[in-house]
């Protein structure tokens, strides 16, 4: 009977060390990999560049634009910068001009 007992007795004396050992693997893998774990958080960082570069374009294309917007408004009008628009629109062109054709668009 005292084997037994002493086996019991160890088994119990490393029942607790090893769940707490559980516990901490369980707790390490949750940090790295979870939903707000460091992988998770790199990530989101990346994305978050990205975002912040798409909103820099966005921006300068809409100073761009709303520099073009101004110089069309009656109160400030710019007649060269009418007539610019116009023919770009409209694809017109004065008989004296010269056409050069480039890829930009």
């Amino acid at each position: 009977m005292s084997i037994i007992f002493e086996i019991r007795r160890r088994t119990r004396a490393a029942l607790a060390p090893f769940l707490l050992i559980l516990v901490i693997i369980y707790f390490g893998i949750s940090f790295v990999e979870g939903k707000r774990g460091v992988i998770a958080w790199v990530s989101l960082t990346q994305k978050n560049k990205v975002a912040e570069n798409q909103l820099y374009i966005l921006k300068s294309k809409r100073d761009e634009s709303e520099k073009v917007s101004q110089g069309l408004r009656y109160s400030s009008l710019d007649l060269d910068l009418l007539d610019e628009q116009a023919r770009k629109k409209l694809g017109f062109s004065h008989p004296n001009d010269f056409i050069v054709y480039t890829n930009n668009h």
